[in-house]
């Protein structure tokens, strides 16, 4: 079995974020006994490097199982082996929808901007920025000759989950904490396995970088960087 812990860095930004969240994906896949790769070179979008996600379906040529994370997150040293969490015949992600503000238009818009009949939709929307994919799902990678924006590329492949009916895990927020759940658990980000920052209370790029780094140095602290 040959797997992958994959990201995306792309652009001054990105890259800066990644120098600081890198080496922890990066040691958290030595710990799991994947290959960690990022995707710096925009090979396929036309659009923006989000689109680069479906480079998934050129690597599931050469590896069984891939877990993909979005670069603006961090991975706890204890975080258990997420390959194991969710079983192959399975996609794991984040079920959004229970934070509110994604709703059936979103679907049914995107599906007729694409030209086919919307899917019935079973009130989940989840977060792409954290995917345990097995070569199963190769074929959900294939881009699409359009790359029609909603909230990226996100909303065109939890389009394509519905349209094919791919049997979904729910990944616990634990795996991918974001801000919006921030009013709906007590639990401070840093009592996650994973912390997305996605959604961060400020915008500001540099706020964001910093922020970061700050996090890592309290688990760094407390024992969970290694």
């Amino acid at each position: 079995m040959k797997n992958l812990v994959l990201t995306i860095a792309m652009g001054l930004y990105h890259t800066e974020m990644g120098a600081v969240t890198h080496p922890l994906l990066a040691s958290y896949a030595k710990k799991i006994g994947a290959d960690f790769k990022v995707i710096t070179e925009q090979k396929i979008s036309k659009t923006t490097p989000h689109w680069e996600k479906f480079q998934i379906a050129e690597l599931f040529d050469t590896y069984d199982r891939i877990l993909f994370f979005d670069t603006d997150i961090i991975v706890r040293g204890d975080c258990p082996n997420l390959f194991d969490v969710v079983p192959p015949e399975r996609l794991g992600a984040f079920n959004e929808a229970q934070c509110g503000g994604r709703t059936r238009d979103v679907i049914d818009g995107l599906a007729r901007a694409y030209g086919i009949e919307p899917p019935r939709w079973t009130g989940a929307y989840y977060n792409t920025g954290v995917m345990v994919l097995s070569r199963i799902h190769q074929a959900l990678f294939w881009k699409p000759e359009q790359e029609i924006f909603s909230f990226y590329e996100q909303s065109y492949l939890n389009l394509v989950f519905l349209r094919e009916q791919i049997v979904m895990m729910d990944l616990p927020y634990r795996f991918n904490r974001m801000a919006c759940m921030n009013p709906l658990v007590p639990e401070h980000r840093l009592d996650s396995y994973v912390v997305h920052y996605a959604g961060y209370e400020d915008p500001d790029p540099r706020k964001i970088i910093e922020a970061i780094a700050h996090d890592v140095g309290q688990w760094r602290a407390a024992g969970f960087v290694v």
